[in-house]
């Protein structure tokens, strides 16, 4: 066996070698490595090999600052009492978590400080950006100028916070459980609630009533004393040693957490041990051996039964002193010490050793960094996910992908690789707990959210003449997944049609039902395949032209609708189509393509609608970071767009490509299909109509129902006209049919009789 200890200053032996005990401890082989050394120890380590390349220095540390790295969390004892307070009540509080994490952020900075803060010119060091908030920097300020911060004495005098707080450690100075305190603030404020103020109240009760507390909570407060005691680093490795004693020879066994990061002593110890086979078995039979012999003292969680895990866990007490006679030299150990222990297979070592190994709050703004990438990291591997809010509106994960491979090839072997995967520089241990590296990942993931995409990233999509929206606001993409490029190419196109309105309700408002009048067929690549007007053989009442921008000329331009479904389906057979709610699409084209090809952004669970919705224009501007639609629709833009949306997340919705009928490459087409939006008029100004748009704007305010939506129809109508209005027989024109025989038609004539729209003549 190799068992991995960490090298850092006032490190002992390995227990005596590894002597067996009790018939059932094999000997250890003690392997050092350079995890978790103290800042003076890399000085060493870098002034014995020569030069090298290293993400951050030692920040400006000075010989007084190295020569006092061994004291980390004494040197700001007073002001880390003083934000420990804040912590305290904003935890009790719950109202406010912000607040709270950010103080937790502050308080793991200054516990694992190597220098002392003097001065405000402290605060500039790279560890200290924490401390450089507004409020968070006054408070520094305040201690620095009266040795004290006011709001934090005054929260040290409130009953209530100080009540609680005791509850939640058990009236021990420096109680710690697995989140800082033995219970949680939850059940502290039930206690208080109950009446329980005082230690002697809460130890009467428990006393008194032996199901008050949970058995957790039970082990807790029967060992708080001793659990509360820091572990020396040289009992820390006799227990390592003791624990690798009990695993197969072939297994690695390496101590995790503060003492990793060279910490001088540990709240705990946490072990993770490395080895091959049935991960679960091999903790269980560990778990049993220790408890024979002993060592186990309590426990609070065994979660190494299920069949098939991926790893396995133990987490309890344990004490060297139980190990006697067996072990003479454990004699003077007699307290009891909070020991974790989990085991993982080789291939999830890496990220283990990233989880357990650093700090909470660099933990926590890894995995976050890993998340604004479209990734979970966790302590079992990277995978692909999408986040969201569900249903019911809660955040969180929507859909996870299976493991991710390394890319490298190096099956992740080293946390260097995870690092290297995620774009970002080594960041090695010591500055993972002391603020450094939490403040790189914080800027490295603002950097990124404004940082312009490549040129060699970029898919530039030619101007529709009319779109308003320029070619470069369609640049932002992600790079391509690895698929097959055969299948990119040839297997997957995009649809978008444009419609019309013909026919009329029993309101007799026109537009009832939709006609096709434009269809567009993209590539892969983002090519027009298809683009091209449709005749519509019954006559259009609503043209919705501030919607389409078409207009009669337009539809007389175009094919019969019978011969642009032909060439719509040959495009479109036996390939993926991507395309946004389809279903109106294929209504009108009365073409149902099998539902396996089909890849529609309105409902795909990887694109999740954020506050405005899921509409094409919503779902592009949020996940593409482009504004389409800005005026009248484009059918080739759109379609585009949904394309880019649906490569954005291509290797999320189709991790192995779809099973694909036979299908000829698409064939080329004659050029008067393929150019129609170079046939549509360049985009028009606004305003030609306006006086007459108003008036409409009222009426539609105060009706309600059909009425409502017929002016607000005509309104839109009004304002999109490429053309000003001038007499009532401009109203017989095509575009204008959406008017009806009404009041609507009735008042565009009295207003023009009038003279109302003249003043806008030539606008």
């Amino acid at each position: 066996m190799r068992h991995v200890v960490g090298l850092g200053e006032g490190r002992g032996g390995a227990g005596g070698g590894g002597a067996s005990f009790s018939g059932f401890l094999s000997p250890a082989k003690v392997e050092h490595s350079t995890l978790g050394e103290s800042p003076a120890m890399k000085r060493a380590r870098v002034a014995a090999t020569g030069p090298k390349a290293e993400f951050f220095d030692d920040a400006g540390l000075d010989d007084g600052d190295v020569a006092l790295a061994g004291k980390v969390g004494s040197l700001n004892g007073e002001l880390l009492a003083e934000f420990e307070s804040l912590l305290a009540f904003y935890a009790s509080k719950k109202t406010e978590p912000w607040r709270e994490r950010q103080y937790r952020k502050i308080v793991a900075v200054l516990k694992n400080l190597p220098f002392r803060i003097t001065c405000l010119e402290d605060l500039n060091r790279p560890q200290c950006a924490v401390l450089n908030g507004g409020h968070t920097r006054t408070r520094v300020e305040e201690f620095l100028r009266r040795g004290k911060i006011q709001l934090a004495q005054n929260l040290q005098n409130d009953p209530r916070t100080v009540a609680i707080s005791m509850l939640m450690n058990f009236g021990v100075q420096g109680g710690k459980g697995k989140y800082g305190s033995y219970v949680g603030t939850s059940t502290a404020e039930k206690w208080y609630d109950s009446g329980i103020t005082t230690l002697p109240q809460l130890q009467h009760r428990i006393e008194s009533d032996p199901t008050f507390l949970t058995h957790n909570q039970r082990v807790m407060w029967d060992f708080r004393s001793d659990f509360s005691q820091r572990v020396p680093r040289r009992e820390v490795e006799l227990i390592a040693d003791v624990i690798a004693g009990v695993f197969p020879s072939s297994s690695v066994v390496e101590v995790m957490g503060s003492y990793s990061r060279g910490a001088p002593d540990c709240g705990d110890i946490d072990l993770l041990v490395t080895c091959h086979g049935d991960v679960g078995r091999r903790c269980s039979e560990a778990v049993e051996a220790l408890t024979k012999a002993q060592f186990i003292t309590a426990t609070l969680r065994d979660s190494h039964h299920a069949p098939g895990a991926h790893s396995g866990q133990w987490m309890g007490g344990c004490r060297l002193a139980s190990l006697v006679p067996a072990r003479p030299g454990f004699a003077d150990y007699t307290l009891h010490r909070r020991l974790d222990i989990k085991v993982y297979p080789p291939k999830f070592r890496a990220f283990a050793q990233l989880y357990f190994g650093s700090g909470q709050e660099f933990n926590r703004a890894i995995r976050l960094f890993a998340t604004r990438q479209g990734y979970t990291l966790s302590d079992q591997g990277l995978r692909r996910a999408t986040r969201g809010k569900n249903e019911k509106g809660e955040y969180g994960t929507l859909w996870e992908g299976p493991l991710l491979e390394d890319p490298s090839g190096c099956n992740w072997t080293t946390e260097a690789s995870i690092f290297e995967f995620l774009g970002l520089p080594f960041i090695p241990l010591e500055d993972r707990d002391n603020g450094i590296g939490v403040a790189r990942l914080e800027a490295m993931a603002r950097a990124q959210a404004t940082k312009p995409a490549a040129e060699e990233d970029c898919f530039i999509v030619p101007t529709d003449p009319r779109s308003v929206v320029a070619a470069a606001n369609l640049q932002r993409l992600a790079p391509l997944p690895s698929l097959a490029e055969g299948w990119r190419s040839n297997g997957i196109v995009a649809l978008d049609c444009e419609f019309v309105g013909v026919g009329r309700n029993t309101s007799g408002i026109g537009g009832e039902r939709n006609a096709l009048a434009r269809a567009s067929v993209v590539s892969y690549s983002g090519d027009v395949l298809l683009d091209t007007f449709v005749k519509v053989e019954e006559p259009v009442t609503d043209f919705r032209i501030h919607v389409t921008g078409l207009t009669q000329a337009n539809l007389d331009q175009g094919i019969s609708f019978q011969e642009a479904r032909d060439h719509v389906i040959r495009l479109l057979e036996g390939r993926v189509v991507v395309g946004h709610s389809l279903a109106h699409d294929f209504k009108v084209l009365n073409y149902h393509p099998p539902a396996v090809l089909l890849r529609d952004t309105s409902s795909c669970p990887h694109l999740r609608p954020g506050d405005k919705g899921k509409s094409l224009k919503a779902l592009s501007e949020q996940h593409l970071g482009v504004k389409i639609q800005d005026g009248t629709h484009c059918s080739v833009e759109d379609a585009r767009a949904a394309l880019y949306l649906y490569r954005s997340v291509q290797d999320l919705w189709d991790p192995t490509p779809p099973v694909l009928g036979t299908s000829a490459k698409a064939e080329a087409l004659d050029k008067h299909l393929t150019e129609a939006a170079e046939n549509m008029a360049a985009p028009v100004a606004t305003g030609h109509n306006e006086p007459l748009a108003q008036h409409f704007d009222r009426l539609a305010a105060r009706s309600h129902h059909y009425a409502k939506d017929h002016y607000v129809r005509v309104s839109r109508t009004l304002r999109s006209l490429p053309y000003h209005l001038q007499s009532p027989k401009d109203l017989l024109r095509p575009e204008l049919r959406c008017v009806g025989r009404g009041k609507a038609h009735a008042d565009i004539v009295r207003m023009l009789h009038e003279g109302v729209n003249e003043v806008n003549k030539g606008a």
